[in-house]
């Protein structure tokens, strides 16, 4: 249905729309041209924040979901996607041609990825020694057997005594019983201890012979039927008594390994069953003494089977031990074998035994060895097993944290010996593995492989070689959870050729931890960079060239608005849904010739990935306190009603600005987390970039951000861009020695400032006026002794004097904002402070901090390191003036406070060279009279908010506590100042 020919959609078309789809479809459209819903809205109450969360919640984008749209027609709010932050990645290590090492690599052929057939594993290592292990065999399955002959040194012996003899005695030796049953327990938890289990049943066979030895094997636990090997045909019957007094040796752990109760409670069953047929079975078990339990002991002769375990003599068994160390002491050994066996892709018993025999006996026992075996991370099969994929990681890491560089390289090596009978292509994998763990990066040598497959893979033949292209499938899957891996650029690149039509297509995301510019060379070995934007479109997103129509802010895009900017080189766009439903991953390639459609849902967030960004896009539901909002071709923004204005605020979203004029090399500046900015002072400071302006003398960009230079008399004063945001003003009730009127909010700053990098010096005061009021004389030193009511008259001259800087005092929430600079600790470099860090009275230091060097006095600006954003001496040295009366804070969200529109004092900040350390706090509050001046008492320029807008930060009236900090301040400063005067001898 064409709904006009117009370039833009009118009344009409909304009307036609409504007609055609109804509601559903008109509220959106009408939002993406520019329309508003004209509601009545509820009044922000007390749990309404600055985004739509509670106060003291995290805000959106840092854990939470958006609110709750209402369905009352006159309270719609439709959610709407912003940009909440960008971290860059490092365009400048990408390479876009073919590296040297895949432009040398030689083609895999057939002999070299076959296993060498003359090659073989190391031998399994047993349980015990056959020569400890035969004596208890004998007794076990053994008998005391009459000879037949008359023993006769025992006839001579008893004539000799003249005792007796009833009967002639005969000669009795020990020997095989005739009959003996081998019960051996095959159920696959049990895998890792069937070779000896065979081993010992061959060892017995050699020295007992065959007959008259049966042996018979469970599968499915004592209630199941057991199996006869060596039988022709294999038979599968219950289990039946043996004739009595016929020995029975059992191989079994009696379920001790296995979680199943009903397994536990079958073997105690089956003891009690041989038992009522006056059977005493003895059991050769791998489980420790800590698994043993004094039921199965009544039941059973139980001897421990593993190394460093005495075998217990005929008729010696007891049950000491039983119980004596908790499952929970063992358990740091499990783990710990698992780290060990990490970098292997595949374990075997043989394997598994001889890296456990690395360990201790005492840390490490069988009971380890089949919990490893039965562990919920690994994938056993019936001849060893391999990491789950999901959980690989988690054991790589511990097996470079929890030990010792011998021991690693002695599991790497063993690892290599016990599969050098398998292909090259295993070898080279592990090898892989071990050199990231051991060494941080992988070698040459198995990097050489890797970038050999990769020319394998891109040659016309390589097909001809199934199992290399079925081996790179497994590898990728092996390794895609476990970000450590893709360091390697070969497997990377590996990777990106492997999968690089279904990556085109969107059918893949790149694997957690690769980097996209290692293998940007295979997605577009040609390509160069390209700039996108993502714009909205009714309820979905499209993604364009930017060439089309300009960057962010420039020309209008026809139908939709736009959202954030891309770069690629690539022209791949990873789209990866977080805090939402379904948590769907998949990626969108931006080179198609059309405009591209990006699906997004409706709530939670979404991260964008490019090989330069990554974006954090969080879906934002109309604030409470604002009455309204929309998209137009600036962008997103909300209406707010304030007294008799009204005004828009436009949500800016992180990313590369230009800093003064643009030009391709100029420099840019990165703003890493969007926030809403008034429409006026975003005009008034940012085009294309952020403007220089027309009062600096030197504009640019360094390390702490943007600054501008401004001079009067050859004395220069440099201001610091303070970006717009958010923040919470006040401090915790945790914080010690805070004040009760430093009740925490949050507080949003709509409007960008420039602020002083310095207090007013003294130096740049006497420009002004042409005195200098300071007690502590110096150029460099901070200007003090000033009312507030002074510093208006310093601050209209300097206006004057400099068309276009409208400069003023700071408030108090820009300047506790500033302040902090990003912070929540007391102090903006951490939780306490210091001589070397503030000038403050160190007698009386910060939360029983140790004592410190007093200066006694202001000292030079700068002489302390500044905070993150270029600002110096935010604590201490002097007070600063703000432009706020002093009132109680709030109980909800503000946005740009200005406090009470009268009172009784002005609001200083910071502390001084007298403070003690409390006061100089970043949330400390204190004031004076607006005609009242002290030596410790400065200003700090600012420019930016002109005139007051937004809430209120608090009521007019000064508070209770306010009085009793003056109180206390005055007090210190006439005792400071009498002492003083003593000093001196009463001398002027």
């Amino acid at each position: 249905m064409k709904i006009s020919g117009k370039p833009a959609i009118s009344r009409a078309d909304l009307i036609r729309l409504y007609g055609a789809f109804g509601a559903d479809a008109l509220i959106p459209a009408s939002f993406v041209a520019g329309y508003c819903l004209k509601d009545e809205t509820k009044k922000p109450t007390p749990d309404d924040a600055i985004d739509g969360s509670k106060p003291g919640e995290p805000e959106k984008g840092e854990g939470d979901l958006p609110p709750k749209a209402t369905s009352s027609e006159t309270n719609i709010s439709i959610p709407f996607w912003r940009p909440r932050s960008c971290e860059f990645l490092n365009p400048d290590e990408m390479d876009q041609q073919a590296p040297k090492a895949f432009i040398e690599a030689v083609a895999l052929d057939d002999e070299s990825i076959n296993a060498d057939p003359d090659k073989h594993p190391p031998v399994h290592q047993p349980l015990c020694p056959w020569a400890r292990m035969w004596p208890f065999q004998r007794s076990i399955l053994g008998e005391i057997k009459d000879l037949g002959a008359i023993d006769i040194p025992k006839v001579i012996q008893s004539t000799a005594e003249m005792r007796p003899m009833k009967r002639l005695p005969r000669i009795y030796r020990p020997g095989w019983a005739r009959r003996c049953v081998l019960l051996i327990d095959a159920d696959t938890r049990l895998i890792p201890f069937l070779q000896d289990a065979r081993q010992l049943y061959r060892n017995v066979l050699k020295v007992r012979g065959r007959l008259g030895l049966d042996l018979q094997l469970f599968e499915n636990g004592p209630s199941g039927p057991v199996s006869r090997p060596g039988k022709a045909p294999l038979s599968h019957l219950p289990f039946k008594n043996p004739e009595p007094g016929t020995p029975i040796l059992i191989i079994s752990d009696l379920g001790l390994f296995s979680r199943d109760a009903k397994l536990k409670n079958d073997w105690v069953k089956f003891g009690h069953k041989l038992r009522q047929s006056n059977f005493q079975p003895v059991v050769l078990t791998p489980a420790p003494y800590r698994l043993w339990t004094r039921e199965l002991t009544s039941l059973y002769r139980m001897a421990c089977w593993d190394r460093g375990m005495r075998l217990p003599k005929r008729g010696a068994f007891g049950k000491k031990g039983v119980g004596r160390q908790p499952l929970e002491t063992k358990r740091d050994g499990t783990e710990r074998l698992l780290a060990l066996l990490a970098p292997a892709i595949r374990v075997e018993p043989a394997l598994l035994r001889a890296v456990r025999m690395l360990l201790p006996v005492d840390q490490c026992d069988a009971g380890n060895e089949a919990a490893v075996w039965n562990h919920d991370h690994v994938r056993r099969g019936y001849t060893g097993f391999s990491f789950d994929p999901a959980h690989v990681a988690i054991h790589r890491a511990d097996f470079v944290r929890n030990n010792a560089p011998d021991i690693q390289k002695s599991a790497c090596k063993l690892i290599e010996s016990h599969h050098r009978h398998l292909s090259p292509a295993v070898g080279k994998e592990e090898q892989l593995i071990a050199d990231t763990l051991l060494q941080g990066k992988p070698s040459e040598e198995a990097e050489c492989f890797f970038w050999s497959s990769l020319r394998t893979l891109s040659t016309p033949e390589f097909r001809e070689m199934a199992g290399l292209e079925s081996w790179i499938k497994r590898l990728m899957h092996r390794h895609g959870w476990d970000p450590p891996m893709w360091q390697s650029h070969a497997l990377c690149a590996l990777w990106a050729k492997a999968n690089q039509d279904a990556w085109t297509r969107g059918k893949i995301v790149l694997p957690e931890g690769m980097d996209p510019a290692c293998a940007t060379w295979v997605f577009a070995p040609e390509g160069s960079v390209r700039y996108y934007t993502l714009f909205r479109k009714g309820q979905g997103f499209i993604a364009a060239n930017r060439s089309e129509f300009g960057s962010f802010g420039g020309a209008i895009f026809p139908g939709g608005s736009p959202v954030v900017d891309l770069v690629s080189s690539n022209g791949v766009l990873q789209v990866r849904e977080i805090e939402t439903r379904h948590s769907h991953e998949y990626a969108v390639n931006l080179n198609h010739k059309e405009r591209v459609p990006v699906d997004v849902p409706m709530e939670g967030r979404v991260e964008l990935i490019t090989t330069h960004q990554k974006i954090i896009l969080d879906c934002q539901a109309r604030p409470s306190w604002a009455t309204g909002w929309g998209r137009d071709e600036k962008g997103l923004f909300l209406i707010l009603q304030e007294k008799e204005k009204t005004r828009h605020i436009y949500w800016f979203p992180p990313g590369k600005y230009p800093v003064g004029s643009w030009t391709a090399s100029g420099p840019e500046i990165v703003v890493e987390q969007g926030f809403w900015w008034d429409q006026d002072d975003l005009a008034e400071n940012f085009d294309i970039g952020f403007k220089r302006p027309s009062w600096a003398t030197d504009f640019g960009l360094d390390g702490y951000g943007i600054y501008a230079d401004f001079q009067i008399k050859s004395v220069s004063q440099r201001m610091r861009w303070i970006m717009p945001g958010k923040f919470l003003m006040g401090s915790p009730e945790t914080e010690p020695e805070r004040y009760e009127d430093e009740h925490r909010h949050e507080v949003i700053l709509t409007q960008g400032y420039w602020l002083g990098e310095t207090t007013c010096t003294q130096a740049f005061w006497k420009a002004v006026m042409g005195n200098n009021p300071s007690r502590f004389k110096g150029d460099d030193r901070p200007v003090e002794n000033v009312s507030w009511n002074e510093c208006q008259d310093f601050i209209k001259k300097l206006n004057a004097a400099i068309p276009g800087l409208d400069v003023e005092l700071p408030t108090e929430a820009q300047w506790e904002y500033a302040c902090r600079a990003g912070t929540v600790t007391p102090f903006h470099f951490g939780e306490t402070i210091g001589t070397n860090q503030a000038n403050f009275d160190e007698n009386y230091p910060y939360d029983n901090a140790p004592q410190g060097e007093y200066h006694q006095e202001t000292v030079s600006v700068k002489t302390f390191p500044c905070n993150a954003w270029g600002l110096y001496e935010m604590h201490g040295n002097v007070y600063e003036w703000c432009a706020d009366w002093i009132g109680p804070y709030p109980e909800d969200a503000s946005a740009d406070p200005t406090g009470p529109d009268e009172g009784n004092g002005r609001v200083l900040r910071g502390g001084s060279w007298i403070s003690y350390g409390r006061f100089v706090r970043s949330a400390c509050r204190n004031w004076f009279a607006p005609d009242e001046r002290n030596d410790d008492i400065g200003l700090r320029l600012a420019r930016g908010q002109t005139e007051p807008a937004g809430q209120a930060s608090g009521g007019a009236g000064q508070s209770k506590l306010a009085r009793e900090k003056e109180k206390t301040q005055a007090s210190r400063k006439v005792l400071t100042r009498v002492k003083k005067l003593f000093k001196r001898g009463f001398k002027p």
